[in-house]
């Protein structure tokens, strides 16, 4: 038997399948956010969520792109 238990407060939408809530009723991915948000003179990376491969993508101003690597906390160039 389940208790419901009103929260009395608006929860987005699901982003993406692989994520869940956490105990704030925020989602939350599988792969924390990437620590390193910018290259070079501080320009920042266009980061996306990749739900297919469960991984942070990051785009350089010249449309390289890299993945983020919890591991290492670095950019990996993916050669795309």
């Amino acid at each position: 038997m389940f208790n419901f238990i009103p929260k009395n407060k608006f929860i987005f939408e699901k982003p993406f399948a692989s994520w869940s809530l956490d105990s704030n009723d925020d989602w939350q991915p599988p792969v924390s956010y990437p620590t390193v948000t910018t290259y070079g003179d501080n320009v920042n990376y266009l980061i996306t969520w990749d739900e297919s491969n469960l991984r942070w993508i990051g785009k350089d101003d010249q449309n390289n792109t890299f993945a983020w690597s919890p591991n290492t906390s670095s950019w990996i160039a993916t050669g795309n």
